[in-house]
């Protein structure tokens, strides 16, 4: 154990060491981002990459129910703070090495932004249809009748003369429902 945990803090310390001494080599696709950050609202800097209390919350707050209470308090706080720096510097050392540049690696992320539209759009369609699935046979109708959207009437005739002349009737605007109980009784 002692062996494992030795190994750990020299992969550790080199790993720090490497991002040290390359600092001042090309700044990554952050920095934009990092520059915005209010000094205040820094929580940690990683190499070129700073860790904001947004950024803290946002991670902390995707942690699995199951976990969270290994990360309970101040001191559980500072844990998961350990672990995003190390993710972090995990994370730069590997695009220093080009890992990032891999065809399989492209393929993947390429492969992931689509299922995340994908899954977006998916969601956002799944609650316009849990906005409408609380409608009720009464809303339906009452909106039928206030805007007119639709109106069936009919008038059941046996014999196809009258039925043509009460056709022709309404054509030219009688009112359908006087004509429906005038001829409907008499079929």
């Amino acid at each position: 154990m002692k062996n494992k945990l030795k190994a750990s803090l020299v992969l550790f310390f080199s790993i720090f060491l490497l991002m040290s001494c390359k600092t001042s080599e090309k700044k990554d696709d952050n920095s934009a981002a990092n520059a915005n950050i209010a000094e205040g609202d820094i929580v940690a800097k990683v190499g070129n990459t700073i860790i904001s209390k947004d950024d803290f919350e946002r991670k902390f707050l995707s942690v699995p129910p199951q976990f969270k209470m290994f990360f309970n308090g101040e001191d559980g706080k500072k844990r998961f703070l350990e672990q995003i720096i190390k993710e972090k510097m995990f994370i730069e050392q590997a695009v220093r090495l080009g890992v990032d540049k891999k065809k399989e690696i492209q393929q993947n992320l390429s492969d992931m932004k689509d299922n995340l539209i994908a899954n977006e759009l998916y969601n956002s369609k799944m609650k316009e249809f849990e906005n409408t699935s609380n409608i009720s046979d009464q809303d339906v109708e009452n909106e039928i009748k206030s805007n007119k959207i639709a109106r069936a009437s009919h008038i059941l005739i046996k014999d196809e003369t009258k039925a043509k002349n009460v056709f022709k009737r309404v054509k030219k605007g009688e009112d359908i429902t006087k004509l429906s109980k005038e001829f409907s009784k008499s079929g």
